[in-house]
């Protein structure tokens, strides 16, 4: 069974804060700071999951990841090198999620289970300097405990409309036939990419697997309606990258009933785990609404 662990942090600057155009590099500094004063070793273990000379700073989808900074509901991030400022004494607010599995003990040998929770969160409250100079205020806002069987609620959504909230890099698979090209992102959230970037990111935290030909079916049952879809282009890792931000509106109209529930699971799903590449560091930050059409 696998269990998700969100967790709200206030987070509030005593002097203006110029911040990276990737924000989540501070949420990411205070979480590390959180985790190494813990001093445990299996603390000591997650926190080299978000380090960049750690050799686990490479495995495929981490079961632990933190969202951009967020200024009430919107998050903080410019496009090319510009930088966004947190304001002095304002609140500010950060995720960060954390995913517990069998597969993900097994895989990983890391297990982010509730002893390290509750340390952690006794570890959310004070003040951390980041930067070197700065100083911000830190405290634990919610918590929000899922497990993978709450994903699916038996309500009978025929609709969704999803919010990419932070700019989302969607990948399109490596073909094997074809090798030595770069990583290709696509500009809009094709239904079929969108299921296979969230099949991919269940099969490697979740216990159950999910077959591959749930995204296969997707442009067949999952229906663009409507969409506010922009391209934009992010400084990400000492290069610019193409991504897109909006919002799409789908139908869905599976007629094959387990189908229908993965697509519900994955949906959900997709709120916590997010969309396409890295989104262990709050890219691909998505909220997703399920409703009913209105006969």
């Amino acid at each position: 069974m696998m269990f998700i662990i969100s967790i709200k942090v206030s987070i509030r600057p005593r002097e203006d804060v110029p911040l990276p155009s990737v924000s989540s590099r501070v949420s990411k500094m205070i979480l590390i700071r959180a985790l190494e004063n813990i001093g445990n070793e299996k603390a000591t273990k997650i926190a080299e999951l978000l380090m960049r000379e750690s050799p686990l700073t490479k495995v495929p989808v981490k079961p632990i990841r933190v969202s951009f900074i967020y200024d009430g509901e919107r998050p903080l991030w410019e496009e090319y090198d510009k930088r966004p400022i947190m304001r002095a004494s304002r609140k500010y607010s950060f995720r960060i999620t954390l995913f517990d599995s069998d597969n993900i003990r097994e895989r990983l040998k890391i297990s982010t289970s509730l002893d390290i929770i509750a340390e952690l969160l006794e570890n959310f409250s004070g003040e951390f300097r980041i930067f070197k100079f700065n100083t911000v205020e830190v405290s634990t806002e919610s918590v929000e405990a899922v497990t993978e069987d709450q994903l699916y609620d038996y309500s009978n959504y025929d609709t969704v409309i999803i919010q990419f909230l932070t700019p989302t890099f969607l990948q399109y698979p490596h073909h094997p036939r074809i090798r030595g090209y770069p990583t290709r992102h696509t500009l809009y959230p094709q239904p079929m990419l969108l299921m296979l970037s969230l099949v991919y990111k269940w099969n490697n935290l979740a216990d159950s697997h999910m077959s591959i030909a749930q995204a296969l079916y997707a442009p067949y049952e999952i229906i663009e309606v409507n969409h506010g879809i922009r391209p934009v282009t992010l400084q990400f890792r000492k290069v610019r990258e193409r991504g897109f931000v909006g919002w799409v509106k789908y139908g869905i109209d599976s007629k094959n009933s387990k189908r229908y529930e993965n697509y519900i699971r994955l949906l959900n799903f997709a709120s916590y785990v997010g969309v396409g590449r890295s989104t262990n560091i709050g890219l691909g930050d998505v909220k997703v609404v399920l409703t009913r059409r209105e006969k």
